[in-house]
Parts: C-alpha cells; sequence; structure tokens
C-alpha cells in the first residue's frame, strides 16, 4: 500500500500480487484484504499501460469475486480499479458509461 499511496506503480503491482496469492492460498476470511490486493494491482497495471492485462483478467477476477459475495471487490475493479477505462480506449464511451452507472447502481450506499 505504502507504494501505491506513493505512486510506485510497478512496484505496487508486484508486491500486491505476492499479497493476493498469500492470501489466496494461506488465508481464510480475508476477503477485503485480497480484494484490496486485486484492486491495487489493477489500478497499478492501469498506470503502467498494462491495459490489455487488465482487459484479459477482469472477467476472472470478477467473476471470482461473485461467486465469493464479494460486492467490494466485484465493484471496486470496476469502479476504483477503473475498467472503464479499458472500454473508453476501445471507443466504446457508451458502454464505459453504462458500466459505470451499473456499478453504482449495485452499489448498497449513496
Amino acid at each position: 500500500m505504502v507504494a501505491y499511496f506513493s505512486g510506485h506503480w510497478t512496484q505496487a503491482v508486484e508486491e500486491s500480487e505476492v499479497a493476493g496469492e498469500l492470501l489466496r492460498s494461506q488465508c481464510t476470511g480475508v476477503p477485503w484484504e485480497r480484494g484490496a490486493a486485486e484492486i491495487v494491482s489493477f489500478v497499478g497495471r492501469s498506470a503502467t499501460g498494462e491495459l490489455a492485462e487488465n482487459r484479459r483478467r477482469l472477467e476472472s477476477l470478477t467473476k471470482e469475486a461473485e461467486d465469493r459475495d464479494d460486492l467490494f471487490t466485484a465493484l471496486g475493479l470496476r469502479l476504483l480499479g477503473c475498467a472503464y477505462i479499458l472500454d473508453a480506449v476501445a471507443d466504446q464511451p457508451d458502454r464505459a458509461l453504462n458500466g459505470v452507472e451499473q456499478a453504482l447502481a449495485r452499489w448498497p450506499h449513496p
């Protein structure tokens, strides 16, 4: 998180990937921490221009989060992780806006 908040995106991605793997393989009852690691990785890859990798991972990450009823991660990837950028750079601004609106509509807090 220090690397993330300092704007050291490559380091943030590397460290959050390691943390995410540790959380998946060795921990239970840590959905927020696991989601935060995934979101930090996603944001870091966006910041370093790894949009193709984010596009490749988005569906499976979102599905995994949905399967475990983890709304924070499922929506966090789309909103905090700026997944809408993937549609915007693909020249699909309506799809990008629709994705944001759908995610916001699912968020339980106004």
